[in-house]
């Protein structure tokens, strides 16, 4: 009579072994598809970071070098491609009534309105203030 209860207890610990393994693959399936959405998002969060950082290395190199001179009058807007990013510079007199620019002032202050699409369609853009000569009156 032991030896009956020996194979059904047997049969019985086989069954439960198997639905545990289900159960520990079903787990792991769970799992691997978190660690894949994981990886895939912080893949983009990189290339994103990526492409901002070339935007903005474009921009301090075109803010350097595609910059008018401080003493020519600059024209409204320059546009142009560098390392095939497109970009656009416009220049308009700040209106700010907190700064109070005299009429015979020798610099006065020109925003600086910069525009940059990278290669991929990011895009950012960028404002500064530039003291240029005051045009002769």
């Amino acid at each position: 009579m032991s030896r009956t209860l020996r194979c059904r207890s047997s049969h019985r610990d086989a069954g439960f072994a198997l639905i545990e393994q289900l159960v520990v693959i079903a787990v792991i399936a769970v799992t691997l598809a978190a660690i894949g959405s994981l990886v895939g998002s912080t893949s983009r969060g990189a290339r994103q970071v990526e492409q901002r950082m070339l935007l903005l290395q474009a921009a301090n190199s075109l803010l350097v070098s595609a910059m008018p001179s401080r003493d020519s009058s600059a024209a409204a807007e320059i546009k142009g491609e560098y390392f095939e990013h497109r970009w656009a510079m416009k220049f308009s007199p700040v209106q700010d009534s907190s700064i109070a620019v005299p009429a015979n002032a020798r610099w006065v202050p020109l925003r600086v309105e910069l525009e940059i699409r990278g290669p991929s369609g990011a895009f950012t853009r960028l404002q500064t203030i530039r003291l240029q000569k005051a045009p002769q009156q």
